[in-house]
């Protein structure tokens, strides 16, 4: 929680309150309060977490960056595409399990594979 409390302190700090707390889907005050060392309720924190990967993730990072890091932690494997594929796989499995929206980074790096 302090990654995304730092994340959204510095986009306010850029922006505006008001503008970040739009951007993230909760009143001002709400954000302020956030800000401020409130703990945030359950939907909150799934509206932050998509709101931190949109902003601070892997968004704007190409596909192809994202596959070549990852093959580098199972260069050693016979076949390394299909290590970066289970792992895609399992970061999948990971944030549904969560209940958690997949990042679009996700999505992109195994199109990407099948590519």
């Amino acid at each position: 929680m302090e990654r995304i409390r730092n994340a959204l302190q510095a986009a306010v700090d850029s922006r505006s309150l008001r503008s970040v707390a739009e951007s993230v889907g909760m009143s001002p005050t709400g954000l302020s309060n956030l800000l401020n060392g409130t703990q945030p309720y359950g939907k909150t924190m799934v509206r932050l977490r998509e709101w931190y990967q949109r902003e601070e993730g892997f968004s704007g990072v190409p596909a192809q960056v994202i596959a070549d890091q990852l093959r580098r932690y199972v260069s050693t494997l016979p076949k390394p595409d299909e290590g970066v594929a289970i792992l895609i796989a399992t970061i999948n499995r990971l944030y549904a399990g969560a209940g958690m929206p997949v990042p679009e980074w996700v999505r992109r790096v195994r199109s990407s594979l099948t590519a």
